[in-house]
């Protein structure tokens, strides 16, 4: 136990020490995210939370532990563009799947994606709804966020240039 617990603190160190070199530029897009109640792993979603700032996301990490209600107030609050649950149990993922639908209502009415991953869904034995991108790597995760900023992008200079106007 020893042994484990001093390791953890020493990626938990490392991650927190990454996430200080981001460059997180004001009015960059917003995301929030947890590990869900019955998960009570840290790294995980402190990983995720490191490389979303890495991405240039301003990340509001919720921790282990969080219930479904708690997500989808901080969604409320944060007003994300990306909302992530990274589930490393069995239990975290029942957890998911119980209170995922209103978790993507809540985040669909602010015009946030919804990411899950983690070790539990690598298995992929859970079905998820299909507005959920469903992540096996924070590879992937960091290419969907890529993604997530490149489409604001170009919608942004779209209105900007009348794309949005209806005579066209």
């Amino acid at each position: 136990v020893f042994i484990e617990h001093r390791a953890t603190a020493i990626v938990v160190e490392v991650l927190t020490l990454l996430r200080t070199l981001a460059v997180v530029e004001e009015g960059a897009p917003r995301a929030v995210g947890c590990a869900p109640a019955g998960d009570p792993y840290v790294i995980p979603t402190l990983a995720v939370a490191t490389v979303l700032a890495g991405e240039g996301f301003d990340v509001t990490n919720l921790g282990p532990e969080t219930p479904m209600l708690s997500l989808s107030l901080a969604i409320e609050r944060v007003q994300p563009a990306l909302v992530w649950i990274s589930s490393s149990t069995a239990t975290g993922a029942d957890a998911i799947s119980a209170g995922v639908e209103s978790v993507v209502q809540v985040a669909q009415g602010v015009g946030a994606a919804v990411a899950v991953g983690g070790r539990w869904y690598e298995g992929g034995s859970y079905r998820l709804p299909a507005e959920i991108f469903q992540c096996r790597l924070t590879a992937e995760l960091a290419a969907f966020a890529r993604g997530l900023q490149t489409a604001a992008v170009a919608l942004d200079a779209a209105k900007g240039a009348g794309g949005d106007r209806a005579d066209g």
